[in-house]
């Protein structure tokens, strides 16, 4: 190195040495507010659109055409009901009369959710937009709209509104689940025919067997509305060779609570699968397999389904909701059902409670003690159920020196019938001794206790199956443990109300996820809580399995459950 160069050397700055520097220390990406679907419901169902049981219009008045109106007084049909003025404007295509949406907005109508009582006019008010938009335009040879009702009766009486809606037009409607055999609905509802393809008969030689020489089968829909019933639709999804759902763009399920409720389990799933499948070349039309070819096909924009969900009792389960799929739901109720009057009977049974109503919210009794217990992520929440009830609740039920009056009777809140009898099987599983105390109430049982008055009894049940019990077997409840945090303040104050009467002492037990904890602190259990009044606050309690042993009987007997579902024993 030149003198030159180490003297322009020496004068440049230090350079720090790396165990020297300072390494960023990013910060803590914050945990993402969140709102448990189960206690915070969103706007669309929070926030329905009341329809009042007493308003009276016409058709006329409502803005139908003249030759709608026509036809709907020859079926005697002359005044709108009041769920008929509400979900007509809605349902109607966009830009047509007595529609609420201009034109060119089908990319923004919503799926509806309707809680409307039998005899309220609901089948009219979906079956009449369907109609009238199939008969602006239908192609033939597809099936357009599905209607799943439970009971053959319903898809006669369905089908019959239907084709009279129909009449004069082209539009055929079917009907599946109501009366004669499979073989004979698939030859009613599927078109087959033959087209000359010497290639394709060649690879479905035994599928043409019985066709012309050198032609294959083809297949189209023979009607353009299905009514059905869930068991047998999905019999022709499986086995009916042509039968399709990809052209469907309309899906109406009425009485929805009874497959929401697991009656006809994987139903749903079954549908969605077919509702969202490819479609296969041989299914694809002219313009579809250009705009394919050319890679401009939205799937998303050209396959839209408006979905309408009716029910008597729907409900506001957002586990269950969210497998329906619905786009931009909008729910709509019809004042008198039960959805409506939940607040009213709310309020009647915080009477018997021994809650009192305030100006300002609840007061709830003074012999009350209320705790909850964090449960982290909630992967744990059985183990902690069973650790509580042991440890806590049954602890002290052998002492002989206890009265019956004493004696632990528990009632276990879950948010659905399945985490009911789920926990059920794992408190009975984890603890066989358990198995006579517990009891399992769900909405389609009764309630049997099985143990005897001077052991403990624990009652596993959702809010539904347990309204209007204030006792089990005759004993006042000493104890509620809600499994499940519960959707609202008077969702709370209606379970925790159970236990605590007249003058007796209870206990109240809330289990609590992280992600709950701050809509249950600032709601329920928290210092600034104004709609609650009690004498102590809420006091909340660690609790933690240490127990190895039992944590492999849970593991066991998890493992187990998982054999029944899914038949992994062999």
């Amino acid at each position: 190195m030149s003198v030159h160069e180490e003297e322009r050397f020496n004068k440049l700055p230090a350079q720090p040495i790396v165990r020297d520097l300072e390494l960023p220390i990013p910060e803590r990406t914050p945990t993402p507010e969140f709102q448990n679907d189960h206690d915070a419901l969103p706007e669309w169902l929070s926030r329905p659109t009341v329809v009042p049981s007493d308003t009276t219009a016409t058709f006329e008045y409502l803005g139908l055409p003249s030759e709608v109106c026509e036809r709907l007084a020859k079926l005697t049909f002359v005044e709108a009901l009041p769920v008929q003025q509400t979900l007509l404007p809605m349902l109607l295509q966009p830009g047509t009369p007595g529609s609420s949406y201009p034109p060119a907005t089908e990319d923004i109508v919503p799926d509806v959710a309707v809680n409307a009582p039998t005899g309220s006019g609901k089948t009219i008010a979906y079956l009449l937009p369907i109609i009238e938009a199939l008969r602006r335009s239908h192609a033939p040879g597809e099936l357009s709209a599905l209607i799943i009702v439970p009971t053959r009766e319903l898809v006669q009486q369905v089908a019959a509104v239907a084709e009279s809606l129909a009449k004069g037009s082209d539009i055929c409607v079917g009907m599946s689940g109501s009366t004669g055999t499979f073989r004979d609905e698939q030859g009613k509802i599927i078109n087959c025919g033959q087209r000359y393809d010497p290639a394709g008969y060649q690879q479905q030689i035994d599928d043409a067997v019985n066709g012309l020489v050198q032609h294959v089968p083809t297949y189209d829909s023979a009607v353009n509305v299905l009514v059905a019933t869930p068991g047998r639709l999905l019999e022709h999804i499986n086995n009916t060779p042509g039968f399709n759902l990809v052209r469907l763009t309309w899906l109406v399920i009425d009485e929805a609570d009874k497959l929401l409720d697991n009656q006809y389990e994987g139903f749903l799933e079954s549908l969605n699968v077919e509702l969202e499948r490819p479609r296969t070349t041989e299914e694809q039309d002219a313009r579809e397999c250009y705009l394919r070819q050319k890679g401009r096909w939205e799937e998303w924009r050209e396959r839209k389904i408006r979905k309408i969900i009716l029910s008597a009792t729907m409900t506001k389960d957002i586990s269950k909701l969210t497998t329906l799929k619905l786009r931009r739901p909008q729910m709509v109720v019809v004042r008198g059902t039960e959805c409506e009057q939940q607040m009213i009977a709310g309020a009647e049974l915080m009477k018997e409670d021994g809650v009192k109503q305030t100006v300002d919210g609840f007061e709830l009794p003074r012999t009350l003690v209320e705790y909850s217990i964090p449960v982290g992520d909630g992967a744990e929440k059985p183990l902690i159920a069973f650790e509580l009830l042991r440890t806590q609740i049954l602890r002290e039920s052998d002492s002989k020196e206890k009265s019956q009056t004493d004696t632990p009777t528990v009632l276990i809140f879950t948010s659905r019938n399945e985490s009911a009898t789920r926990l059920s099987h794992l408190l009975k599983g984890i603890q066989p001794s358990w198995s006579r105390y517990i009891t399992t109430l769900v909405k389609t049982t009764k309630l049997r206790v099985t143990s005897k008055k001077s052991e403990p009894a624990i009652i596993v049940s959702t809010d539904r199956a347990a309204r209007g019990l204030d006792n089990i077997a005759g004993r006042p409840i000493t104890h509620v443990v809600q499994y499940d945090v519960p959707r609202s303040v008077e969702s709370y104050v209606h379970r925790v109300g159970r236990t605590a009467r007249a003058g007796r002492s209870g206990q109240a037990w809330t289990l609590v996820t992280r992600a709950e904890g701050k809509w249950f602190n600032e709601t329920i259990s928290g210092v600034k809580v104004t709609r609650i009044s009690r004498r102590m606050l809420v006091e909340q309690v660690k609790m933690r399995m240490q127990e190895e042993h039992i944590r492999q009987r849970y593991e066991d007997v998890l493992e187990g459950m998982k054999e029944e579902v899914y038949g992994a024993t062999k």
